[in-house]
């Protein structure tokens, strides 16, 4: 029997599961419809900022969605000895430039959980990468825990 219920994650239990970097799904939206993707992130815990690099095909539909989401969200979770954590990020996407590239950014991207294959249709030097910051508006984790008795 399970003797356990869903419960708010603190401001530092939340830091805690972002702080290291990883994965997680980005929600996108365009006319109505859904758009999702799993995505690699870098978070910058001084900012609320999180950051990642797309990349695009020719004819990416990705793009498109990029451009016309108002509010995107990302989610990342993790599931430790069957206790369950969940963050879910919600503000602006934005397009980085050259210049905001610095040591802020830099840094959050090296904990990206990048993967070791290639999950692109297109061959990558034929790819545009472009880089993007989730500005946080809102941020909330749910996790796990015991019942009291």
């Amino acid at each position: 029997m399970n003797n356990t219920h869903p419960a708010r994650m603190t401001a530092n239990e939340i830091h805690e599961l972002l702080d290291h970097g990883g994965s997680g799904v980005l929600s996108l939206a365009r006319d109505g419809d859904a758009y999702a993707i799993p995505i690699s992130y870098g978070f910058d815990p001084g900012s609320t900022r999180f950051y990642f690099r797309l990349g695009y095909g020719k004819e990416s539909e990705k793009r498109g969605y990029v451009e016309h989401t108002q509010t995107a969200r990302l989610v990342v979770y993790e599931n430790v000895d069957d206790e369950w954590n969940s963050v879910i990020a919600a503000g602006t996407l934005r397009e980085i430039s050259d210049n905001e590239l610095n040591l802020e950014v830099v840094r959050a991207l090296r904990q990206a959980d990048l993967p070791l294959l290639d999950i692109f249709d297109t061959p990558r030097d034929e790819l545009v990468f472009s880089m993007y910051a989730l500005d946080v508006a809102e941020l909330t984790g749910r996790k796990t825990a015991a019942h009291s008795m």
